[in-house]
């Protein structure tokens, strides 16, 4: 599932996904994770102060931007290797996503956002 998300405080991100699973050994479902992505066509540097605001609500989060301005960022993937943060470049002429940074689902910086993000997905989705 998925759709533009507003938390307020942390702003709107572009996309954002509910991604319920079940684990492999027991076959319970897992608690629900939170994705959000903020999509640029330029500013990468602004792109990651949103995305990163996201990790508030999320339980990961990933800047997406065209493959010239995503490798133009790559100056800075110590700084989203360090926020926890993704980048993928978009080949348009390709139609590829290529991902030169994807973190691990980690837990919400702010629970409380987070459990909103879920019911208000949930809710209407």
């Amino acid at each position: 599932m998925a759709r533009e998300l507003y938390m307020n405080g942390y702003g709107i991100a572009d996309l954002v996904s509910l991604e319920i699973t079940r684990d492999k050994r027991t076959g319970k479902t897992k608690a629900p994770q939170v994705v959000s992505f903020e999509m640029k066509l330029s500013d990468w540097r602004r792109a990651i102060q949103q995305g990163f605001r996201y990790r508030f609500f999320s339980n990961k989060s990933i800047v997406v931007l065209p493959l010239a301005e995503a490798v133009k960022a790559m100056e800075l993937i110590k700084t989203f290797r360090v926020l926890y943060l993704g980048l993928w470049g978009f080949d348009v002429k390709r139609g590829e996503i290529l991902q030169y940074y994807t973190p691990p689902m980690r837990r919400a910086l702010n629970p409380l956002a987070n459990r909103k993000a879920i019911d208000f997905l949930r809710s209407t989705l």
